[in-house]
């Protein structure tokens, strides 16, 4: 995602001076107040625990009017199972619902907040995603065992299913800090 950005960046040299893009551990950044105009992330937050410390120092990073847009993966609000549970905590992922994100950016101050449930598009994704896995199998295999090609499409398999059946969902928010 980074690599696309920064290519696409280098072919707009009137923005060059005006736009920056920040790779880092955002968990462990300093950043003095009122430093960005917008802030992206995608599908990464799922791996910060303390996300409402992180929501407060994106509030003082952004300048007055500044922009929050971020993807991340999401659980419904209906019981999981136990082996969705397993796989969570497995990874040591943080899922919150869509819910609890809007609650979040609201305590920590932002306005203009938008959280979408894009979930259907995700589903469209991956299934896009098994197939083109599916069609790159050959040269998969050249890299990797054929029970690193099962594993890796029963897992994706199984992550559509638990989006179809609304365990797994998807959310899209948008969120801006206030003009004082």
């Amino acid at each position: 995602m980074m690599t696309i950005a920064t290519e696409y960046l280098s072919e707009k040299k009137h923005l060059d001076s005006k736009v920056k893009f920040v790779l880092c551990d955002i968990t462990k950044s300093i950043f003095d107040d009122d430093s960005f105009d917008a802030i992206y992330t995608r599908d990464t937050l799922i791996h910060i625990a303390d996300k409402e410390k992180l929501f407060a120092k994106f509030q003082r990073w952004l300048k007055p009017g500044g922009k929050i847009l971020f993807t991340d993966y999401t659980k419904s609000d209906k019981e999981l199972s136990h082996n969705f549970n397993k796989y969570i905590n497995d990874r040591m992922y943080t899922l919150l619902t869509t819910k609890e994100y809007k609650e979040l950016l609201e305590k920590a101050g932002f306005v203009n907040i938008r959280v979408m449930d894009s979930t259907k598009e995700f589903l469209d994704a991956l299934h896009v995603e098994l197939m083109k896995l599916r069609g790159e199998k050959q040269n998969f295999l050249k890299e990797f065992s054929e029970e690193d090609s099962q594993c890796l499409e029963e897992n994706w398999a199984w992550k559509i299913r638990r989006v179809a059946e609304g365990k797994q969902t998807w959310t899209t928010c948008y969120a801006e800090k206030a003009v004082n």
